[in-house]
């Protein structure tokens, strides 16, 4: 894996250090992901890093990175809780509504994320719908060589979408030779009293690491054995109010070029990696175990909570029975009243003559049932020949007019109050058998 990333952050610090920013980069995404250089050697490559992306909040600091998907924005998101991860496509309302200063933006994955063709500058920009001014700047990107970034259309887009007065634009070529570096120790030679030749430093290698002196340390460059035209690996533009460097620019990268230490470091840079792994996937995993444990608790209490099938099945049943046993009692109640306006329609001669008939002990004419149509033929033994104390009884019955519409009245009450389903069985039952009994008192 290149470090080419790593030359561009480096080169670029000046101007989205401790400012808000935005960064749209595949090839970052992917070194957080395999993980970074371990040892001394990368240990200038994770300050950058954790300065472009704090792995903790900072005051008035706010940074966004977009990345392929939501599943490796939770996953990096959980390593670096100070950077805001969201999904590449979320770019464009990202830099619409944020509050952001600095816009770090790779527009072949712009390109590719718009749908357009492959390097294509102007639709990459107008998808981001990204704009430079005073108080921001742009920093854009896409790979250079044959078939890639074209110089001439990078510039028109930029001075089309990024161009704003007090702005300056700048297009920089990075690529990646090889080379070698030479260093002065400043040494002097001196011949001791035998003749031989004494070696004196001046400077200590180990001191060249530490802070330089206040004067400039003289830097040559030979590029003679090199190509003299440089084949360009991405192009890098810039719009900002903030000048960076001109003319040509050396940025130094860590031992492992390739990113990839090696020997008993890769090994460890691969098992800190793989442990890094591990630990995103089993907080996943952790997370999807409390979501299951979530939704049992909530069925379990919905199960506890809702009525018993078997409850309802005997609730269903005895409802049944009830209907049941009210229905026969409305048939009842209707056979009465239809026995009570037949007994008053009948004419007092005719109820004279049977009682007369009684005393004598005649036995009755036969006679159709009072009883209607609606019952059914009873299988019950018929009744004895009705005494003269009963026929008196009746007579009584049929004379008394008031107790005759009181009757009537709470019969027509009580087959109101079953049509509204306002009365019980043992509550009708009752009313039945006391209107029962005042038809038997003469």
């Amino acid at each position: 894996m290149s470090l080419r990333w790593a030359a561009r952050y480096a080169f670029s610090e000046d101007l989205w250090r401790c400012r808000p920013r935005v960064v749209l980069d595949p090839a970052l995404e992917e070194a957080l992901l395999s993980g970074l250089p371990v040892g001394e050697a990368g240990e200038a490559l994770r300050e950058l890093v954790d300065a472009l992306l704090p792995t903790r909040a900072i005051d008035d600091e706010p940074v966004w990175m977009a990345v392929s998907d939501e599943a490796v924005a939770q996953r990096l998101g959980r390593l670096r809780p100070g950077t805001t991860f969201v999904a590449a496509s979320q770019v464009p309302k990202l830099l619409a509504e944020s509050s952001w200063e600095v816009a770090l933006l790779d527009l072949d994955a712009a390109s590719s994320r718009a749908g357009a063709g492959e390097h294509d500058v102007a639709e990459a920009l107008a998808w981001l719908g990204v704009e430079a001014s005073l108080g921001r700047g742009v920093i854009v990107w896409g790979a250079a060589g044959q078939g890639g970034l074209d110089y001439e259309a990078l510039a028109d887009a930029m001075m089309e979408r990024l161009w704003v007065r007090g702005c300056v634009q700048r297009i920089y070529g990075v690529y990646q030779p090889p080379m070698a570096a030479v260093v002065d120790f400043g040494e002097s030679l001196e011949l001791d009293d035998d003749g031989d030749l004494e070696i004196t430093l001046n400077v200590h290698p180990s001191e060249l690491r530490g802070e330089p002196d206040d004067e400039d340390i003289p830097l040559t460059f030979d590029n003679s054995l090199g190509a003299q035209e440089p084949a360009l690996d991405e192009l890098l533009g810039v719009c900002s109010a903030t000048t960076l460097a001109e003319g040509l620019g050396l940025v130094e990268l860590p031992a492992a070029a390739s990113g990839q230490p090696s020997g008993m470091r890769a090994q460890l840079a691969s098992a800190q990696a793989r442990a890094q792994l591990a630990e995103v996937e089993r907080q996943e995993l952790l997370d999807r175990l409390d979501a299951l444990q979530r939704e049992n608790r909530e069925l379990r209490d919905a199960v506890e909570s809702g009525p018993d099938p078997f409850d309802a099945l005997a609730r269903d049943e005895a409802l049944e029975a009830s209907m049941a046993r009210e229905q026969a009692l409305k048939w009842k109640v209707t056979g009465l009243e239809h026995q009570l306006s037949q007994a008053v329609a009948r004419p007092v001669e005719a109820l004279e003559a049977e009682v007369a008939r009684l005393r004598a002990g005649a036995s009755p004419p036969p006679q159709a049932a009072v009883s209607g149509d609606f019952e059914a033929p009873s299988d019950r033994a018929p009744e004895p020949a009705r005494t003269a104390q009963d026929a008196e009884s009746v007579v009584l019955l049929v004379r008394d007019q008031r107790r005759d519409a009181a009757l009537a009245k709470e019969l027509q009450r009580l087959v109101q109050r079953l049509e509204r389903g306002g009365i019980g069985v043992l509550a009708l039952r009752a009313a039945l058998e006391r209107i029962a009994r005042r038809l038997r008192t003469p």
